[in-house]
């Protein structure tokens, strides 16, 4: 019995180190601070009636962008924070801070291309418990000035698209 329990845990850590090692291979081909570069610019959203997001974002040396983000609603600015994202080389993934101007929540980002066109990461809300979560979320770049970002927020899938507009 303890030869098969044996057997058995040592094929199941095979195959997950299996998964891991393609999954990082194929990650670890793209080019994580140049595709970062393609969020560079001036980009809006209309998300509802008479609101839209807006980012802006410009580069910081040449692993790392700066951003800005503001909701209005009807030309009047209801939410704002400041973002800093950079490539971990050591970890060979894109982390990325955010600060609320109102609150002072910071919310931590995790994140990586998996492709030449799709992020896909995880959103840390409460930065004292770093295991916890918050939400999963990917961006599929359509074209150069086109990306969507999708994420679950109260259950509920959100798909939001955003336009370069500079």
């Amino acid at each position: 019995m303890k030869k098969i329990i044996v057997i058995s845990a040592i094929t199941l850590f095979l195959m997950l180190c299996s998964n891991v090692m393609q999954a990082q291979n194929s990650h670890k081909n793209l080019n994580q601070a140049e595709l970062l570069r393609k969020y560079i610019g001036v980009w809006k959203a209309e998300v509802g009636k008479d609101t839209t997001n807006w980012f802006e974002f410009a580069a910081y040396g040449e692993n790392a962008l700066t951003g800005n983000f503001k909701m209005k609603v009807k030309d009047k600015i209801i939410f704002q924070n400041k973002q800093l994202w950079g490539y971990d080389s050591k970890a060979n993934k894109i982390i990325g801070v955010e600060l609320e101007r109102d609150s002072g929540m910071m919310i931590l980002y995790i994140c990586g291309f998996v492709s030449e066109n799709v992020l896909e990461g995880v959103a840390i809300r409460n930065i004292t418990h770093p295991e916890i979560v918050s939400e999963k979320f990917y961006e599929e770049f359509k074209s150069p000035d086109m990306y969507i970002q999708n994420f679950t927020e109260n259950n509920q899938k959100i798909s939001i698209t955003f336009k370069r507009i500079k």
